[in-house]
């Protein structure tokens, strides 16, 4: 249950990994400002949930995290969720991805985490607060199916969380990464919708499926929670198996 007079924050609130997590949280009867640059849909159950209050901005720009002071009042931070990002341009190998996807992808994934983590470490509540990025098995083993930008993105906050979680510690302040394997999320259903090119994806995954994105939100949820209380700079991989595996066995 909540503890009265605390709130925890959620980025890319509005589908998939963090929407899942506002929804886990919310069960759990936490206080929960989700953040995300979309427009709340009307009837959306999870953003309208009583509890929930809704922040509709970019995570890069300082506005954004104004308002989410405002949300915030005299409450306690303490918890905060990045899973903002994205994977919606042009991307492939270095000779073929455009300038500009990289200056988008590394500004969103990069710039937008920094940028969200220098709100949270200067709300969170020294000996209790907790902080969770959510990264990419790609920053673990790197894509056979190129995508740079977005690979060396994620990479780059795998290297962030690191860093942040040794400095960070020093003050109690737990910092966590998460990195998942394919999920079923709006933002993947490029890799997903053609069952030709999903195939041969589960073909690497001993578990035999994608993720929900509800089961990589409980973990992102338990390490926002006092369960995880010994756990900072941990790097917690979910990908049904796939980085564990040389080779599944399953037919091509």
């Amino acid at each position: 249950m909540n503890v009265a007079g605390e709130v925890f924050v959620v980025t890319g609130a509005g589908s998939g990994i963090g929407r899942q997590t506002v929804a886990l949280l919310n069960d759990e009867g936490r206080e929960v400002i989700a953040v995300d640059r979309a427009a709340r849909r009307a009837r959306d159950e999870v953003l309208t949930a009583q509890g929930i209050e809704y922040v509709r901005g970019d995570v890069r720009r300082l506005e954004t995290w104004e308002r989410v002071d405002d949300a915030t009042g005299d409450r306690l931070v303490a918890g905060v969720a990045v899973c903002a990002g994205i994977m919606d341009v042009p991307d492939g190998d270095l000779a073929d991805t455009p300038q500009a996807s990289w200056r988008a992808t590394l500004d969103a994934n990069v710039y937008g985490a920094v940028q969200s983590c220098r709100w949270a470490v200067a709300r969170l509540q020294a000996k209790r607060g907790a902080l969770v990025t959510v990264g990419s098995i790609v920053a673990h083993r790197g894509s056979a199916t190129s995508q740079i930008a977005y690979t060396t993105s994620k990479g780059a906050l795998r290297a962030f969380t690191r860093e942040l979680a040794v400095s960070q510690a020093r003050r109690g302040v737990r910092v966590n990464h998460v990195m998942p394997g394919l999920v079923s999320t709006p933002m993947t259903s490029a890799l997903t919708d053609n069952k030709e090119d999903l195939r041969r994806r589960l073909v690497h995954i001993p578990a035999g499926r994608i993720a929900h994105p509800r089961e990589i939100a409980e973990v992102v949820a338990w390490l926002l929670s006092e369960k995880s209380s010994y756990l900072f700079g941990a790097e917690i991989v979910v990908d049904g198996g796939l980085s564990a595996s040389f080779m599944t066995g399953r037919e091509p």
